[in-house]
């Protein structure tokens, strides 16, 4: 049985040759790039929020968490120790005003979604809430972009929301929708229009619903990029997808691929990592 997520799914459709050298190879860049502060940045602000519920709003615990679980990044201005504590603090009384009818009924949960025998798809919850009577999955998003409604338009088809959905009506019986809570951040040099200069950041969420036909299909897509997969290994032949090289942050196998798989570049450049290991499978 193959195990996917919407990670890898995504990752797959986007660029057959990313997926190859990422879960199949498991190479990474030795030298860290932009996308590694967008992980480690994202993970940091994740261990906070994980004390983050409707018995425990400790502002310090929150923030103590995060500066335990997370280091400043050469070159970076935006997601750093300092900012990351000063976007808790600000998203805590935000939390209270919107969210302080959340009723928490699981934190960072992993689950699995068996697909027709052949895929175990692996989701990872943030948080499972109750909220006037519904059940919904919530999961926070930093981001260091401008705060804008077309953001959460990327979740309308994303594969992610529907197997969250999926996993949640199998173990909870219900599922309502999915709530991508939107945590924006960015930094001003200079004053703009009124606003000091400096970190800012502001926060946003919606609801992805999703009807059983979006489910079904879904389901049929996960089957589908299995088979896939299946063939590139039999295959092994991994197209790769030119549109994706410049997409956002880059590519970290540019190099590989500009010297069609060279040994030394893959060698000096890259190491072996378990790339499946944020599951904790």
């Amino acid at each position: 049985m193959l195990t996917l997520d919407s990670t890898q799914a995504k990752c797959f459709s986007n660029c057959k040759k990313r997926y190859k050298l990422n879960y199949v190879d498991q190479l990474r860049k030795l030298e860290y790039g932009e996308d590694s502060v967008d992980i480690r940045f994202g993970a940091g602000i994740h261990a906070g929020l994980e004390l983050l519920t409707d018995n425990c709003q400790d502002v310090k615990a929150i923030t103590d968490r995060f500066i335990d679980n997370f280091v400043d990044l050469p070159g970076e201005d935006v997601k750093t120790v300092e900012n990351g504590v000063k976007l808790l603090q600000e998203f805590v009384p935000y939390y209270r005003a919107n969210f302080g009818e959340w009723e928490t009924l699981a934190v960072e949960k992993v689950g699995h979604v068996n697909i027709g025998g052949k895929v175990d798809y692996i989701v990872k919850i943030d948080r499972v809430v109750k909220w006037r009577g519904n059940i919904y999955v919530v999961d926070w998003k930093t981001t260091k972009t401008t705060r804008k409604h077309g953001y959460f338009d990327r979740f309308r088809l994303d594969f992610q929301p529907t197997g969250y959905v999926k996993w949640c009506q199998l173990e909870f019986g219900q599922c309502s929708g999915f709530i991508p809570v939107g945590l924006f951040m960015g930094y001003r040099k200079r004053k703009y229009k009124g606003e000091p200069a400096g970190f800012h950041c502001s926060f946003d969420y919606t609801i992805v619903n999703r009807t059983q036909d979006m489910i079904d299909s879904w389901g049929e897509d996960m089957l589908g990029i299995a088979d896939e997969i299946e063939r590139c290994k039999v295959s092994n032949h991994w197209r790769h997808n030119p549109e994706h090289c410049g997409s956002y942050r880059g590519c970290q196998y540019m190099q590989i691929c500009e010297s069609c798989d060279d040994e030394m570049v893959m060698d000096t450049l890259y190491e072996k990592f378990d790339a499946t290991k944020y599951l904790e499978v």
